[in-house]
């Protein structure tokens, strides 16, 4: 399985221009695993690397978050824990994904006595990773609390001398997203017009439906970079084969590209399959929709001078069970070089969406 081959993934290495060694950590689940022992194989994985934490995403049933965030909290750095209910597809624990550095020193983002993210900087920029942001009136009607995550990000932002226009990219881990994704694109649509990013730089994002264990609507994430100088940019990347997101009303960028001395890292958002129009494509027939999606996300990569041999991370979002054997079946059969996956149960933002997949990757320039 190309989601298992290894029991971690840790992808990343150290480049010109003193540039912060950052990297993902994936951990599928392995048979037997509860949320200690991947605590714990996770805290080895840090130590082996002497890295540091930036922010821990769990991917399980939901009952099972308290005693994750327990022995997170006991055996690594203090980091945002996001721990949403996206099981595997045989059921049960999916895994977990978690982004760290090494090389450089960290500090804590704290608001109202609460870690929600850690920064650091290095000689091309400063960053900050932040999670697990979400209302605090989680009874609220999710319209509503969908504002607070953004409101929250900025906060933090302000608090560490960033601003919203340095977020690279989001995660958003949205409860019953069928229910009222049009209401969660309102919200997002208003508040980034409201902070004048139209024209300018949208993050990439990935939106998807799982519940979380705080009962909010929405738990928000992201990723922020603020350039010291010509040493670091960010640019949007366009899909040759979709519209942008934008043209039917979703505020987020197809891919987005930080340079960073010698290095270059795209992040490319939860993709699907979609027409160049926006309308949903091989409706019913997961196999179909695989084929397509991965072509969006080949032409993607392409599109910036990467392949999937660059890749380092993704995460599968299956919205049906058979969706993550067919994923992994269609690799097989067109021999596309494995690299670190989580596969993970969740709705999409569309009934008839049956697959949908993230990608990061990475390369010198």
């Amino acid at each position: 399985m190309i989601c298992a081959e290894r029991a971690a993934w840790v992808v990343g290495t150290a480049h010109e221009m003193e540039v912060a060694a950052d990297f993902a950590i994936t951990l599928p689940a392995l048979p037997g695993d509860t949320p200690e022992s991947l605590a714990v194989r996770l805290s080895d994985e840090l130590k082996s690397e002497d890295a540091a934490l930036l922010r821990t995403d769990f991917f399980g049933p939901r009952w099972l978050a308290p005693a994750f965030r327990s022995a997170m909290a006991a055996r690594t750095q203090v980091a945002p824990v996001v721990c949403v209910d996206g099981q595997s597809c045989e059921g049960g624990i999916a895994g977990l994904q978690a982004f760290a550095v090494k090389g450089v020193s960290v500090s804590p983002i704290d608001l109202y006595g609460k870690t929600v993210g850690v920064c650091y900087e290095d000689a091309a920029a400063r960053y900050a990773v932040l999670g697990d942001l979400y209302s605090p009136d989680p009874t609220g009607l999710p319209g509503a609390q969908g504002r607070h995550p953004f409101e929250w990000m900025e906060e933090a932002l302000l608090s560490e001398g960033f601003d919203f226009h340095d977020i690279v990219r989001t995660w958003l881990f949205a409860d019953s997203i069928l229910d009222w994704y049009d209401d969660l694109n309102i919200v997002r649509s208003q508040f980034f017009r409201q902070r004048s990013l139209f024209g300018c730089f949208v993050p990439a994002s990935t939106g998807t439906g799982m519940p979380n264990d705080h009962g909010a609507a929405l738990v928000g994430s992201a990723l922020a970079m603020r350039p010291k100088g010509g040493g670091a940019s960010v640019r949007a990347v366009t899909s040759p084969l979709q519209c942008p997101a934008l043209d039917y009303g979703s505020a987020f960028s197809r891919a987005a590209e930080m340079r960073r001395g010698n290095r270059r890292t795209l992040s490319v958002s939860g993709t699907a399959s979609i027409a160049p129009g926006g309308a949903t494509l091989h409706v019913g027939h997961v196999d179909e929709q695989i084929v397509c999606t991965m072509a969006v996300v080949e032409a993607l990569l392409a599109n910036a001078g990467y392949g999937f041999e660059d890749a380092s991370r993704a995460i599968v979002y299956a919205a049906v069970p058979e969706a993550g054997a067919a994923y992994e079946s269609f690799c097989r059969a067109r021999s596309i070089p494995s690299f670190p996956t989580l596969i993970v149960r969740a709705d999409i933002c569309r009934d008839d969406l049956l697959f949908e997949i993230e990608i990061d990757a990475e390369r010198s320039r």
